[in-house]
């Protein structure tokens, strides 16, 4: 039986799915089930996360997670939106989450994003921001994001 998509493209070019570990270690990221741990050492050339985790954003993705049962944040981007295409993030089980999506982790807060998303995602960041009207988790940055709307989760992609 011959693997197709993404999973089979990754087989083929060697690579395996990484398990999710508490030390850091090798890892990748670009198909489905496989995980990229901001922390691991990489052979080669140094390899950048498809998403960033600012500071806040692990700070409270800890917070979160001592205070519920292990939980990871999902991002999703969605059509719709002032823009076109919106972000929305979600708690979600760990184990849940974590099963065929591609898992970012920093300093032991971790992110889950499917395919699908992450092909609006580049050189993407996301922080947790406290204003006077509201407190969440933002993509502050993404370069594939041509324009975005004030409220901040909509976003246009230019092709």
């Amino acid at each position: 039986m011959v693997a197709s998509g993404a999973v089979g493209q990754a087989l083929r070019q060697g690579l395996r799915p990484a398990r999710l570990r508490a030390g850091p270690a090798p890892a990748t990221w670009g198909a489905r089930g496989f995980s990229w741990d901001a922390m691991a050492p990489s052979a080669g050339a140094a390899q950048k996360p498809p998403i960033q985790l600012h500071d806040g954003a692990v700070r409270k993705l800890k917070s979160l997670q001592e205070q519920q049962m292990p939980s990871v944040l999902r991002l999703t981007v969605n059509s719709g939106g002032c823009s076109g295409y919106s972000y929305a993030f979600d708690l979600v089980d760990a184990a849940e989450g974590t099963q065929g999506n591609i898992v970012v982790e920093r300093d032991g807060a971790r992110l889950v994003v499917d395919e699908v998303s992450l092909s609006f995602l580049e050189d993407c960041e996301v922080d947790y921001v406290e204003e006077m009207i509201r407190s969440s988790f933002q993509v502050v940055k993404n370069k594939l994001a041509d324009s975005k709307c004030g409220c901040g989760s909509s976003f246009n992609i230019a092709f």
